[in-house]
């Protein structure tokens, strides 16, 4: 029977913004959100927001989790899905859930300003 982990996240790390899952990102709006203060990261081609994490995460003050520190800093602004499922439980996946905010949007940024009938919600980032 797999239990489900307790959440030890502190106050300071929950998302910033409310979960979203209607709005579209082109790849190019994602690259420019790569610092500690304001990372995004796309996993599964959903676009998620982890400033709050990254910037209070322990591994800033505990030497044990530097390489974790420097593995969320190499894929800000970047898709990580791969690395991400590779060392990731399912604990932390419920975890992320809560910091999306939205989708990434494959097609360029033109083609997703003539899309927005089609997507009510989307939109192209400046």
């Amino acid at each position: 029977m797999s239990r489900v982990q307790r959440d030890e996240r502190k106050k300071h790390q929950m998302p910033s913004r409310p979960r979203m899952d209607d709005v579209g990102y082109t790849a190019d709006e994602v690259k420019r959100h790569a610092t500690v203060d304001d990372g995004w990261i796309v996993i599964n081609d959903r676009v998620y927001d982890i400033s709050n994490f990254i910037k209070h995460h322990p591994g800033w003050t505990h030497g044990g989790q530097t390489s974790t520190i420097l593995a969320i800093q190499r894929n800000l602004g970047k898709e990580c899905s791969e690395e991400f499922a590779e060392i990731h439980n399912k604990n932390a996946w419920r975890q992320l859930d809560g910091y999306m905010i939205g989708y990434l949007w494959a097609r360029p940024a033109s083609e997703l300003e003539e899309a927005l009938p089609e997507l009510p919600q989307a939109i192209a980032c400046t």
